[in-house]
């Protein structure tokens, strides 16, 4: 039976204290019987890690097996994934933002899919909500492209991974733990995007990007999130720039200069150029020649 299968799911924290309950507490209302939680806190400055230990006294001993890591140091995304992997005893991996909400029995309900798909990785829906984890927030996808990049071979989704990552909705994926050792894991010369890079990786290997179509997740445009487009002063996330340049010049532009996509190259070396260009120059939205600079990407 599928309840006999542990699933490990690793939470990541930083300054969360708004709604790190929240978030354990989606985790603690999952109907499946072997879960093992691992906590890795990337080195909050908040009160996230006393909530969480308060919170892993209260309700620890529902699980198979619990851990909390408090780094004494920022690490970012990528490493702190990688540690939560080393600690975990899962046959399948679910990660989880500490913003973000699991939707009722999506961790059962993906490893179901899993195993009757013969899945070793899937990635679900996500429903978009505001700072308040209820009210709808903006999210616009063109579900024929979503569609047909799916049904695509894994070689057709690495061709289309090449150009843009306009599709994949990273906070719904589940894996399966043998294929996650079979890549080691996520690529540590990034800091903060774990996911990209990986998806090119396992494409360009054959694998395929499978999709199922449920909400398990609810991602939160947070105050703090990335996505929110309602953030001001700072222009772009310097850390996020200097790994999405990273990514393109070391997995994206040969592929792309081999498959011809001369202009897509063009742009985003232009794009770059312009984004240090204005991190240079304080990267402040009030300053009227970074936001000049802007109109040129």
């Amino acid at each position: 039976m599928n309840g006999d299968i542990l699933v490990t799911i690793i939470l990541l924290s930083y300054n969360a204290e708004r709604y790190i309950i929240e978030a354990l507490q989606s985790i603690k209302m999952q109907n499946h019987p072997k879960i093992e939680l691992i906590i890795i806190d990337d080195c909050s400055q908040d009160n996230t890690v006393n909530l969480e230990k308060e919170w892993l006294k209260d309700n620890g001993n529902i699980f198979t097996n619990t851990k909390l890591i408090a780094q004494s140091k920022n690490y970012g995304t990528v490493a702190n994934s990688n540690l939560g992997l080393k600690y975990s005893n899962g046959n399948y991996i679910n990660f989880l933002a500490a913003d973000d909400i699991l939707t009722v029995n999506s961790v059962e309900d993906c490893l179901n899919a899993c195993i009757k798909n013969q899945w070793e990785i899937a990635v679900g829906e996500a429903e978009w909500v505001q700072d308040d984890g209820k009210s709808p927030a903006i999210h616009k996808e063109d579900i024929e492209k979503k569609n047909k990049f799916y049904a695509e071979s894994a070689q057709k989704q690495y061709k289309h991974l090449l150009k843009d990552n306009d599709i994949i909705c990273s906070p719904a994926a589940f894996y399966k733990m043998s294929f996650l050792k079979k890549y080691q894991g996520f690529d540590e010369a990034y800091t903060l995007i774990e996911d990209y890079p990986f998806w090119l990786k396992i494409t360009a290997n054959g694998d395929h990007i499978n999709h199922f179509d449920h909400v398990v997740v609810k991602y939160r445009q947070s105050i703090t999130s990335a996505t929110n487009p309602e953030k001001a002063v700072q222009i772009y996330n310097a850390r996020i720039t200097k790994d999405s340049k990273k990514i393109f010049y070391r997995q994206r532009m040969w592929g792309l200069l081999k498959n011809g996509q001369i202009k897509i190259v063009v742009r985003n070396i232009r794009k770059y150029f312009i984004r240090d260009l204005v991190i240079m120059l304080g990267n402040s939205s009030k300053k009227k020649l970074c936001y000049a600079l802007t109109r040129f990407e």
